[in-house]
């Protein structure tokens, strides 16, 4: 997955919208319940590698990764699904942290990790040697795979005065963060948020809207399996709900 855009509602809620850019015929699929650990949660699926590149868990935490840019994967390193998965199996930011802080780093190839619940934010930044976890104080927040020291990172900047823009005129809605993962310009660059390579079979493959609210009735799990410029959302939030109320 290669944007993550993270804020909090005047409530305290956080509202997440990630857009996956992968390979057109990498298959996958849609969210529904699975395990983690002693968790049960609500993901889609790589089915290539197995793992996923997000999901929220029955304790009422999100996680989700990108890749991070750099020198070329090593094919001989594990699936950074397994980090998505081993992160979903923790009760909140906490746990999920410590439980990644434990990985045998140079197993995996570079990813940066967002983990997110009611209370606090956690990042996990791992550039294919080091790997660092830390809690994250401000409230908003945009994670892509060019970001966080790898390069100049243009798609963060053309997102932030968007995100601060809405925030000032009373908070960022459901129908807003839509419409900013749906960004396709400029047409087909790797920058824009929603992204479509012609001829390279590969874009924007699924985006997720996500709110984690504190009564289970106003949680949102909205996911399409293809691009949003061009789909609608489906609506998962009976099964999201139904799985905090576990």
């Amino acid at each position: 997955m290669c944007t993550i855009i993270l804020t909090r509602q005047a409530d305290g809620a956080p509202i997440v919208g990630a857009n996956r850019n992968e390979f057109y015929g990498r298959p996958a699929s849609p969210p529904a319940l699975r395990e983690a650990g002693e968790r049960t949660i609500l993901a889609p699926r790589d089915e290539q590698a197995g793992g996923t590149w997000l999901g929220v868990n029955d304790a009422g935490l999100f996680v989700g990764l990108t890749n991070r840019f750099g020198p070329p994967s090593r094919p001989d390193r594990r699936s950074r699904g397994e980090v998505v998965q081993r992160a979903l199996g923790a009760d909140g930011v906490d746990d999920a942290l410590r439980l990644v802080d434990d990985l045998e780093a140079d197993a995996f190839n570079p990813f940066h990790l967002l983990v997110v619940d009611r209370d606090a934010t956690g990042l996990a930044i791992h550039d294919g040697e080091l790997l660092t976890t830390h809690h994250v104080d401000s409230d908003r927040l945009v994670v892509t795979e060019l970001g966080l020291g790898a390069v100049d990172d243009r798609r963060r900047r053309r997102l932030m005065p968007r995100l601060r823009a809405a925030e000032g005129s009373g908070g960022l809605d459901l129908d807003s963060l839509g419409d900013m993962l749906a960004d396709c310009e400029p047409m087909g660059s790797i920058e824009a948020t929603c992204v479509e390579l012609e001829g390279a079979d590969y874009g924007t493959r699924s985006s997720s809207i996500i709110r984690l609210a504190a009564r289970p009735d106003d949680a949102v799990f909205l996911h399409t399996d293809d691009a949003p410029c061009r789909s609608d959302y489906d609506d998962y939030s009976d099964t999201f709900r139904q799985l905090l109320r576990r």
